[in-house]
């Protein structure tokens, strides 16, 4: 099964022949020992995320780390419980909820597979920064690894390019949700530096998916036309995914890139049926801190172009970032826009229904 696995992944990588993929990928699944971690974590977690919403792979990896902990197949479960996580905060979890999965799997990982843990506590520094919360993660490590620049210094001086990828990464997601771009710019190149960064895995999706985002913003803000360059590639990319892997993954980042690219363009009718069409999706599919991304980025659009309403979208898009568990994103957001809203409030307090939006490109769908 894991040959079919590997074959199936590389079919995507090297030819983004996502059908021959995903057929090598049904394939493996059908022969597989579901007792043992490592060949149902490599299926799900780098050749099957492509087709299955975020969340459905988390909830498989969690079986799998299951299975592989009552087999002792200790490493393999320690390393699918990491990934597991990791989808299920781009899936959109609540992150209160989520951070005490990471604080409690820390402990364990750290006990049974200590290099499982520094990927683990990486991923919840992004968590940590949403939520404005200190979970003192570096603790379980007893004084060995005190902070993220002492890992990322033993990572250098062993030369241990998976951490360092995914230090550089985390840095990039946690510039970019607070709006430093031009910081996340800077660790987003250097993690390009890694070819492995380039490969099909979840974190291509958020690279793709903020750097478009980000060049877009780069170009309105005057920074150089090849910006608009760099957008329409991650652009371009999106039309790719949405049409050969799964629309319900990826329908509302392409709306939200659309969104973008039209008003970076100036094309104002479009741009705003697009930031609408994004939040719809990303509602519809219960990726609520998509859905506010797109109500943020439609309020800062609309304040750029003297249009009404900004501060309506601005306070939606807190209300979500409430609902994710982001309170240190809701503050800043409610800070950045003079909001007139609690720091308690919560997505109920707002419609956030957008509702029937129609449109050629609407179709319906959910999760897969």
């Amino acid at each position: 099964a894991t040959a079919f696995v590997v074959y199936g992944y590389f079919k995507i990588f090297v030819q983004e022949n996502f059908d021959e993929g995903r057929r090598w990928g049904d394939i493996a699944l059908r022969i597989l020992d579901s007792n043992l971690a490592f060949t149902p974590m490599t299926l799900y977690g780098f050749l099957l995320f492509w087709f299955i919403p975020h969340q459905n792979v988390a909830n498989v990896l969690i079986d799998t780390y299951e299975a592989g902990m009552s087999v002792g197949d200790v490493d393999g479960a320690m390393y699918a419980l990491c990934i597991s996580m990791r989808f299920s905060f781009f899936g959109g979890v609540n992150l209160s909820l989520l951070s005490h999965s990471y604080v409690k799997a820390l402990k364990q990982m750290v006990k049974f597979c200590k290099e499982s843990a520094k990927f683990a506590i990486v991923d919840l520094l992004i968590i940590q920064g949403l939520t404005g919360i200190d979970y003192f993660a570096f603790s379980v490590f007893e004084g060995m690894i005190q902070d993220e620049d002492v890992l990322l210094a033993n990572a250098r001086l062993k030369k241990h390019s998976q951490v360092l990828e995914i230090i550089y990464s985390r840095r990039f997601f946690s510039a970019f949700w607070f709006g430093e771009f031009a910081e996340a710019n800077k660790w987003y190149d250097q993690s390009l530096t890694f070819p492995s960064m380039k490969m099909p895995k979840i974190q291509l999706i958020y690279h793709t998916f903020y750097r478009g985002i980000i060049a877009y913003q780069m170009y309105r803000d005057g920074e150089g036309e090849e910006w608009l360059d760099e957008g329409k590639k991650a652009l371009d990319r999106m039309k790719v995914w949405t049409k050969k892997a799964s629309k319900a993954i990826f329908e509302n980042k392409l709306y939200l890139l659309e969104a973008e690219h039209y008003a970076s363009n100036c094309n104002i009718v479009a741009s705003k049926e697009s930031y609408e069409l994004s939040a719809k999706s990303a509602r519809d599919r219960g990726v609520v801190h998509e859905q506010g991304l797109a109500y943020e980025l439609y309020g800062k659009f609309l304040s750029s172009v003297g249009e009404p309403g900004a501060s309506d979208w601005f306070e939606r898009a807190h209300a979500c970032y409430i609902q994710w568990g982001a309170a240190a994103k809701a503050a800043q957001l409610r800070k950045d826009y003079n909001l007139g809203v609690p720091d308690e409030i919560t997505s109920a307090s707002f419609d956030l229904n957008l509702g029937s939006i129609k449109h050629s490109r609407d179709e319906d769908g959910g999760l897969i």
